[in-house]
């Protein structure tokens, strides 16, 4: 029996979740209603209406009206609740004669937003040449998305992980001094990337009826170095605007301790089934993804409960909605570590974390892809 369990009934498309992730809990629990057992609800608690928050959105008004925007609790799209599902696809790993295919494969599934890198080592390996061509076309990715009435996501690093050389930076560029903090220098080379970024999508922005609707700058950035934090953060933003780059929403990701600057970028978390970066040879502690998260959005292990880092706790926990860009099964291997994930595995996380209170399902990877053949190296992590 849960007793005194407020619920913020969404929409019908929540209920629907909800509904579901009871009938889950109750079969794991052997209690099914048919086995005479009885599941009841209150709640009665007064409703309490969602606060504004202090993120201020960029250019949220399409040229028919159409509005998005978010309040403490959840997105919204015309003033109403929206829930929407993220799927990661980064077009320079999949040939683009199959690009159309995927997406659509995407829509059918229930997505709604295309999350991608775009890898600076993938369109300036050699310094001062840009390649947007065949494969690399973020701007031809982007009106496919736009064709089918998907909205994109950008995730523009400068630097990204994503299991590539150098986290997607050009060797060239390591070469040539501090990195990922108000170096003059590197700014002046993000700058230079971000304008042919800015180039590439002119025309795409949902002010201009567009599929780009959110920004994700860097990533998995815990910098509190002199010139770094979140004055980088901040500095990253302000050129991203400065080339063009006016999207309703901006977000950084919010794990490993991570830099937010509140009111200017919304944080987005994650957890997966297995963490394949643990340097354990045995089975994990039980996973926070299967747990529902009363008083945090996220632990020091991205998702491993009795992780060696204590919880990290949101900041401004009640400022923001609670949003998603890495959930799922999109885990690699590595040499120790070579988790087997089955789709129960996966399928399991997303009713739990509505439970938890996440107002968009961000799954990384959704479409999976490898990195292309470079012209001086591999390209591999």
């Amino acid at each position: 029996m849960l007793n005194g369990t407020e619920v913020d009934l969404l929409s019908n498309r929540t209920l629907t979740l909800v509904c579901a992730a009871l009938l889950l809990l109750a079969s794991s629990l052997c209690i099914l209603p048919n086995a005479g057992a009885q599941i009841l609800i209150d709640a009665s608690a007064p409703y309490m209406t969602p606060q504004p928050s202090s993120f201020q959105t960029g250019s949220a008004r399409a040229p028919d009206g159409e509005t998005l925007g978010l309040n403490q609790r959840f997105l919204t799209r015309d003033g109403k609740p929206w829930l929407p599902v993220m799927g990661e696809f980064h077009f320079s790993r999949v040939p683009a004669s199959e690009w159309e295919d995927e997406l659509l494969k995407m829509k059918s599934a229930g997505v709604d937003i295309v999350a991608t890198y775009v890898i600076w080592l993938h369109h300036e390996e050699v310094e001062g040449q840009f390649d947007w061509s065949g494969d690399r076309d973020l701007r031809r990715f982007a009106q496919l998305c736009a064709k089918h009435h998907l909205k994109l996501y950008v995730r523009i690093g400068p630097w990204v992980h994503g299991e590539v050389r150098n986290g997607g930076f050009p060797d060239w560029l390591l070469a040539r001094g501090p990195t990922r903090v108000n170096d003059p220098a590197y700014l002046s080379y993000v700058t230079k990337f971000y304008d042919a970024i800015g180039q590439q999508l002119r025309g795409q922005f949902w002010k201009d009826g567009g599929p780009v609707v959110g920004v994700q700058l860097e990533n998995e950035y815990s910098s509190r170095a002199p010139c770094g934090g979140a004055a980088h953060i901040l500095e990253l933003k302000r050129l991203a605007l400065a080339a063009g780059l006016d999207v309703p929403f901006y977000s950084v990701t919010g794990w490993d301790r991570a830099t937010i600057p509140q009111g200017a970028t919304l944080p987005v978390f994650g957890g997966y089934p297995d963490a394949p970066w643990d340097a354990s040879l045995k089975n994990l502690p039980p996973n926070e993804v299967y747990s529902f998260r009363f008083h945090g959005r996220v632990t020091g292990n991205m998702g491993a409960m009795g992780a060696a880092q204590a919880v990290t706790p949101s900041p401004a926990p009640d400022d923001t909605p609670f949003l998603t860009a890495e959930i799922g099964g999109g885990i690699e291997d590595t040499y120790h570590r070579r988790p087997i994930i089955s789709s129960d595995d996966v399928a399991a996380i997303f009713p739990t974390l509505l439970g938890s209170g996440v107002n968009l399902y961000g799954i990384f990877m959704f479409q999976g892809g490898e990195n292309p053949e470079g012209r001086l190296s591999t390209l591999q992590e």
